[in-house]
Order: C-alpha cells, then sequence, then structure tokens
C-alpha cells in the first residue's frame, strides 16, 4: 500500500509510481521493490514502513540528495548513481540511528517488540553485502564494512558491532556462508536475483514480463532461476518462458543446461522440464547435461527417451557428451580457482575510489516528477 503525503492511501501495482513524501507500507505476506530514477534498488521487507523522505537529481553533484526513512520494518538499499557520485548525498534514518553509504549495498532491520527472530532484543540490525556503512546517534558513531555486523538499540546508545545476526531476521532467504572471514554472515541473493525473486512473489500474474525484463537488463539465467525457485515457483512454471526468451536471443534450450547447476535449484527436475519443453533440442541438451558430469546419466537418458529423442541419438549424445566431461579433480580445480577469483572481486570492491582506475564521467540525470518506480509492489 501507498501512503501519500497528503494522506491518501493507494494500493500499489507493479509498474507505479512513487514521489516525495511518500511512504511505502506492507503488510506480514507483503514486499516492495523499488528502482528510483537514479537507479538506486530499495527492496521494502514484510511488515515495514518506508518513506521517502527528500529526492533531488537535478544541479550538480553536491546538491542533489536521497534521503529516505524507515518508521518500521526491514529494508535493502543498493547504491544508484547520486550516492556512487557523492556519498553524503545518501541517508537513511531510523528511530535509533541515521547511517550514510562509502558506495554499498546493506540490508537492515529496526525491532520494536516485534521481531520473534531477535528473541525480544529491540534496536537496529544492519549487515554490509559490499562497500561500507557508518551508524550514528546521539550516542556516537560506528563504521562497519562487509565483515562487520551493526547493532544499536535506543538513540542514546552508541552503534557497535555484534559477532551474529539473528538467523533469518534480515532475510527470510539469506543462507549462512561457511567460508573465510564471513562464515557468520548470510549469503545473500544478487540484487538483480531479489527483483526477480520478489516480482514473481506479489506478482504471479505478470510472470512473463517479470522474466523478460531479467533477461532483457542481462541478469545471468542461474539468477533468474534462483529467484524463481525462492518466489516458489516450479521448473515447470518458469522454464518454458525463459527458453521462448532465450530463443528471441538467440540461446539455444541446451544452454541453459549450467544455468540449472548454478541456480541451485532441482536439477533433475529442471533437466526433465528443459527436455520435455523442448523435444526437438532434447538430444542437445542430453549432451551437454552429459557433459557437466553432475547427473545421473541413466535419468538423463530416460528423460531424453520420454522427450522422443531415438534410441541411437541417446547413445551417440551419452559417447560425445563423456567425451567433453572433465574428471572430478579437474572440476575441482576449476572450483577452486573460480572461488578465488570472486574473494579477489570482493577485495576490489572494498578498495578506496581512489586506488581504481579513474571512470567516464557518469551522465547527468534527466530531471523528473517522480523519484522513482515500484518494480514489485505489496
Amino acid at each position: 500500500m501507498l501512503l501519500t503525503q497528503q494522506g491518501e492511501k493507494k494500493r500499489l501495482r507493479r509498474g507505479n509510481s512513487v514521489r516525495v513524501g511518500d511512504t511505502i507500507i506492507t503488510n506480514k505476506r507483503g514486499q516492495a521493490q523499488l528502482t528510483m530514477i537514479d537507479g538506486t534498488k530499495i527492496s521494502v521487507r514484510p511488515d515495514s514502513k518506508f518513506q521517502i523522505e527528500a529526492f533531488v537529481a537535478e544541479g550538480k553533484p553536491k546538491d542533489q540528495k536521497t534521503y529516505y526513512k524507515l518508521l518500521k520494518g526491514g529494508f535493502r538499499s543498493v547504491t544508484g548513481k547520486i550516492g556512487k557520485r557523492n556519498k553524503s548525498s545518501f541517508r537513511l534514518s531510523t528511530p535509533v540511528a541515521t547511517m550514510g553509504i562509502r558506495g554499498t549495498d546493506f540490508t537492515g532491520k529496526y525491532c520494536a517488540d516485534d521481531c520473534p527472530a531477535a528473541a525480544g532484543k529491540n534496536g537496529l540490525f544492519v549487515d554490509v553485502i559490499s562497500g561500507g556503512v557508518s551508524m550514528a546517534n546521539d550516542g556516537g558513531t560506528f563504521d562497519l564494512n562487509k565483515d562487520t555486523n551493526g547493532y544499536v538499540s535506543d538513540p542514546t546508545n552508541v552503534p557497535k558491532p555484534i559477532a551474529e545476526l539473528p538467523d533469518n531476521l534480515l532475510s527470510p532467504k539469506a543462507k549462512k556462508s561457511k567460508n573465510g572471514k564471513r562464515r557468520n554472515k548470510p549469503k545473500y541473493p544478487s540484487p538483480e536475483e531479489e527483483m526477480v525473486q520478489v516480482g514473481l512473489y506479489v506478482a504471479p500474474n505478470d510472470k512473463k514480463a517479470i522474466l523478460s525484463e531479467a533477461m532483457d537488463a542481462g541478469v545471468p539465467p542461474a539468477e533468474i532461476m534462483s529467484g524463481a525457485d525462492t518466489a516458489g515457483l516450479e521448473a515447470k512454471n518458469f522454464l518454458p518462458d525463459l527458453i521462448e526468451k532465450g530463443k528471441e536471443k538467440g540461446l539455444d534450450p541446451s544452454d541453459f543446461v549450467e544455468s540449472i547447476l548454478d541456480s541451485g535449484i532441482n536439477s533433475d527436475t529442471a533437466i526433465n522440464n528443459l527436455m520435455s519443453h523442448s523435444p526437438e533440442a532434447a538430444s542437445d541438451i542430453l549432451t551437454a547435461a552429459i557433459a557437466t558430469g553432475d547427473f545421473d546419466n541413466k535419468e538423463l537418458k530416460k528423460s531424453a527417451s520420454r522427450a522422443g529423442v531415438p534410441a541411437k541419438d541417446i547413445e551417440s549424445a551419452d559417447t560425445v557428451g563423456n567425451l567433453f566431461a572433465l574428471p572430478p579433480e579437474v572440476k575441482k580445480l576449476l572450483k577452486e580457482d573460480n572461488n578465488k577469483k570472486a574473494d579477489a572481486d570482493d577485495e576490489e570492491d572494498d578498495e578506496p575510489r581512489k586506488k581504481r582506475k579513474k571512470r567516464a564521467k557518469p551522465k547527468e540525470l534527466t530531471p523528473s516528477n517522480d523519484s522513482g518506480e515500484v518494480a514489485s509492489p505489496s
């Protein structure tokens, strides 16, 4: 629901605009995903109230600002162009502290006797996914980065680090990471994956449009699948739309095999659905699946047979797929190498801007009366 600055209540729908002074209100089963005109992405969690306090996109960077207020519940914010140009232009206020950013993706939850997951502990809990956040109130200031969780109980106590966040407090779908420094940190979906997840959850009737927009925006198919799966959709209900959109982009159904594995969804069921929906490509799908070495080949052959692939073509696909399959020890080395590269990318995200290569000057924003657009309303 939307509460306007004039006190008018409106039901939000996907694609509606929001303006300065508006408050987004979600119920216990609702969520909202806002995309502001500067590219800032904001997820409003269930049972929350989130207000757009000020938004100025025109003028010089020092004159621009994006001010938000969390009145109740939780959020996730991914900084857009305005905050990236001038970090002091971003501010997010809560009843117990005000937060600033250092080029960031972060999430938080304000508890006021309404957080069972926090076991009765009230206050603001914050987790930084990338970049850094400054928490400040009358008690003092505390800076945290992606290796630190933050907590503040009330406006007079200084914000402080907290060793571990309560399970499922900031995001019901966040999973604990067991790697390195972030072993006590939840693992969050990418902002793009979350857009798909929230969009499909609150607007399932817009499924085809949401999946199509995600593909057009360049979201990896694996993230789209993961988001759809988290939203409660079965593979048979979203794979056909992805396949058809993929064909428009020159993708073959067999190109989705690796994405299925990377997405974390039930791969056996998904491959079976992939073959049954694309019988003309079932032989190529079978070859690609066998080549990964991650499936039960007997079950794959049964799925191919049910899709109408002739026995001789199944055996041929089996032969070719096994020729391309990598030995387990090689796959393990490749996976370890990819993990190292991912860790290196995370470290680079945290480097001060002055150490990075000079970037091209961003284009000026086009002034607008609207502050943003609701991607997925409650």
